[in-house]
């Protein structure tokens, strides 16, 4: 599972967030904020051969975020770890306010992003 951090400075408080796909901007926020993402991660290459290779971990990617309104609705999307089969799949991408692009992916118009991992290969790895 992937999980966006978002350390802000009030009491420094630091909220974690593990699922869903919107997230409200506190009345308690001040202007200038640290984000953290972490991609999911893939599951390893399930196949019955010898060597297969197990799954990439997420990416990791922070930012300093300005200009959200404290009460706003921001965009967000918690990457998902893949899921073991027969070839394996690959985790998915985690970001922080998306505005536009390709729905679901780093491709989209976003303030913090962090990939996925990819599915292993065999005899090798998947990329992290």
């Amino acid at each position: 599972m992937g999980l966006l951090i978002l350390p802000y400075a009030v009491d420094a408080r630091t909220l974690f967030i593990t699922a869903g796909t919107s997230w409200t901007v506190p009345n308690d926020w001040t202007s200038q904020n640290f984000i953290e993402v972490i991609g999911g991660g893939a599951s390893g290459n399930g196949g019955s051969q010898a060597g297969s290779g197990g799954g990439g971990g997420g990416a990791y990617s922070t930012t300093t975020v300005t200009g959200l309104s404290r009460g706003a609705s921001i965009t967000i999307q918690v990457g998902q770890g893949g899921v073991n089969g027969n070839n394996g799949a690959d985790g998915t991408d985690t970001f922080f306010n998306r505005t536009g692009g390709v729905a679901g992916t780093c491709a989209d118009t976003v303030s913090v992003c962090a990939k996925g991992g990819s599915v292993g290969t065999s005899p090798n790895g998947g990329a992290g």
